[in-house]
């Protein structure tokens, strides 16, 4: 027992359907180390270890996100963020409420939040450092990077979230830092093909969450939570980053290629082009003239996964998550477009 409740009910506060936004771009990162191993003609047993690493690695990573995800909770709770949500509501103003029902419910308190996420994010420096002795000092700055940023995103002193700065540590994390250290781990070389990969699932991830803070634009602003969207000015000029970023993932994937940096093989990212227009669509409904936040919408097979949608539909929830599933699904498609075109026979990393 954790608190008092089981481990399901502590992933299931966590927050899992966010989990794809770490899962994935370690997925790809380690992909990619293994890409560099098989062309860089590592042993079978290498390979294998490797491979244990990044299961453990990916562990250690849903691990740490569900205790980041607890504490972002314990401190929108703590500074009164959730309660300022549930007034706007009462007073006609739509805004998520899914947020922190287990805390409003009364199933744990404070203080059984805040200790179970330090057990989470234990357990994920556990991992990194049962890593550090197959992968040396460069696991410790990646680790220390991700904690940093990671603790600061919510929690004082510098409340990044607060401060307008949420989405880029986002961005940062489940990019750069992550797609490139999931590799590391697995080939024990940094290289360009995960660096310059990482450029757009960064972008994709911040997408996500930016996405997310449009939508709560009434809510953050009353809540004296400064996100990206807000120091724009507008909802409006909020989707225009929106735009901004779904094209810059797609630009940097072609720069790679130009710079030789991704192989050739890339160019399968034109596949993910109906996806990203689909988003915008979307996107842009939000702050349609004519009321586009209510548009009907209905997924696509070729958009990929939506759950139970009529379950979301009949919840009222359907304005935001057709948003956030199209911008989640997005990552998705990226990362299977980087992780193909890797193991096509004619690349040969780079590496520094």
């Amino acid at each position: 027992m954790l608190a008092q409740q089981n481990l399901k009910f502590w992933i299931k506060a966590a927050r899992p359907h966010s989990f794809v936004q770490s899962a994935m771009p370690f997925i790809l990162g380690a992909l990619l180390g293994l890409s560099t191993l098989l062309y860089g003609g590592a042993s079978p047993a290498s390979i294998g270890m490797s491979i244990l690493l990044a299961l453990l690695g990916l562990g250690g990573i849903i691990s740490a996100h569900s205790g980041m995800n607890l504490l972002d909770d314990y401190f929108d709770m703590k500074k009164g963020a959730v309660a300022q949500r549930e007034k706007l509501s009462d007073g006609g103003f739509r805004a998520r409420l899914g947020k922190c029902g287990y805390l409003k419910n009364g199933d744990v308190t404070l203080d059984d939040t805040k200790r179970v996420a330090i057990l989470f994010l234990g357990a994920a420096l556990v991992a990194a450092a049962i890593i550090f002795v197959f992968r040396g000092t460069e696991i410790l700055i990646f680790a220390g990077i991700t904690l940093v940023l990671g603790l600061s995103y919510a929690g004082p002193p510098l409340r990044l979230s607060y401060r307008g700065f949420g989405e880029l540590v986002i961005g940062v994390l489940f990019g750069p830092v992550l797609v490139v250290a999931a590799s590391f781990v697995v080939s024990g070389q940094i290289t360009m093909l995960a660096v310059f990969s990482s450029i757009p699932i960064g972008l994709l991830v911040a997408n996500i969450v930016h996405m997310h803070a449009v939508m709560d634009f009434g809510p953050d602003k009353a809540a004296d939570r400064k996100t990206f969207a807000i120091m724009l000015g507008s909802e409006r000029a909020g989707i225009a980053a929106n735009i901004v970023f779904v094209t810059l993932a797609q630009l940097a994937i072609l720069v790679g290629i130009a710079l030789g940096y991704l192989p050739l093989f890339a160019l399968i990212v034109l596949l993910t082009y109906p996806l990203s227009l689909a988003f915008i669509r979307q996107a842009l409904s939000y702050v349609d003239d004519k009321g586009g936040k209510d548009a009907p919408f209905q997924p696509q097979r070729w958009m990929g996964a939506f759950g139970d949608w009529e379950k979301l539909r009949a919840s009222g929830l359907d304005w935001f998550m057709s948003r956030w599933l199209l911008a989640r699904n997005l990552v998705i498609q990226m990362t299977l477009v980087l992780a193909i075109a890797a193991f096509t026979p004619w690349y040969v990393p780079w590496t520094f």
